[in-house]
């Protein structure tokens, strides 16, 4: 009987094992995605569709009366500038015009209304995504980061940078900078920007205020090579698109389905194309 114990003990472990060492990245960690927009075309559902394989996705629509379909593999993120502004979480982009942005109403829903994810990121719509396995490998590769962002400048690195003032008025830190198109921000983080809204009534800017609450809390960044071809503005040619970086600015939703496209005929570039044509 001992020897019967021992071996089923024995195959647990094995079979244990290699399970364990074979496994693909799993979301265990409640890693969400949200979709910044103002009204999502066919051309984003579709592809969020794909994300939501691996995600639980939202689509933040800035937008509250634009017509969204019914699909039960997504959530769509319809708040009204009234509330957030109401609830001071305002300001946090103000290299627009409009207040509030739909960044306000995304950092509002994630710190209001569902504290639920540990790790959110956050995609304007003009980033091209070859592939959704790129965010996948990012969460497999940095588990524990606190922020995933192209760069980390130091206000004194680049002191022509028009918006250091926004966040000069409300913190005394050290000033660090990174373009967030394509960033993820973990559950301790999203508490810190709900303590500046306590704290002064209002955001400051996201490209300032992510990185520089990450140093001032001795928090973990990652700055992967896969999101080195966010720029704030390029004119991209098709020789310079690959299916590991995430593209900014590509603002043509047409011309991201077209990418996608082009690099779906790549031998295993791992890119599916799909339909969808608006």
């Amino acid at each position: 009987m001992k020897f019967y114990i021992l071996f089923f003990l024995f195959i647990f472990a094995v079979l244990y094992l290699r399970t364990a060492h074979t496994e693909p990245f799993q979301n265990n960690s409640n890693i969400v995605i949200a979709l910044l927009c103002v009204c999502p075309t066919e051309i984003v559902i579709n592809f969020a569709k794909k994300m939501a394989k691996s995600y639980k996705v939202y689509i933040v629509c800035d937008d509250i009366y634009c017509h969204t379909p019914e699909e039960p593999s997504m959530t769509f993120i319809k708040i009204s500038d009234e509330e957030v502004l109401e609830a001071h979480y305002t300001k946090s982009n103000i290299a627009i015009g409009k207040i509030p942005s739909a960044w306000d109403k995304a950092l509002y829903y994630f710190n209001v209304k569902n504290m639920s994810p540990s790790h959110v990121w956050f995609i304007e719509e003009d980033v091209f995504i070859p592939r959704v396995s790129i965010l996948t490998d990012l969460d497999a590769k940095y588990p524990t980061a606190d922020l995933i962002a192209k760069q980390n400048v130091r206000q004194e690195e680049d002191p022509d940078f028009e918006w250091w003032f926004d966040a000069e008025e409300l913190t005394s830190q050290p000033l660090y900078r990174s373009l967030v198109c394509a960033t993820r921000v973990s559950r301790k983080v999203l508490n810190e920007i709900a303590n500046v809204v306590r704290n002064h009534g209002r955001l400051y800017f996201i490209e300032i205020m992510f990185n520089t609450i990450v140093h001032e809390k001795n928090m973990e960044l990652a700055m992967p090579e896969e999101l080195s071809a966010i720029i704030w503005r390029h004119d991209w040619r098709d020789e310079e698109i690959d299916p590991n970086h995430l593209y900014h600015p590509v603002k043509m939703l047409t011309t991201q389905k077209r990418y996608r496209e082009m690099l779906a005929k790549v031998p295993n570039s791992g890119v599916e194309a799909f339909r969808g044509m608006r």
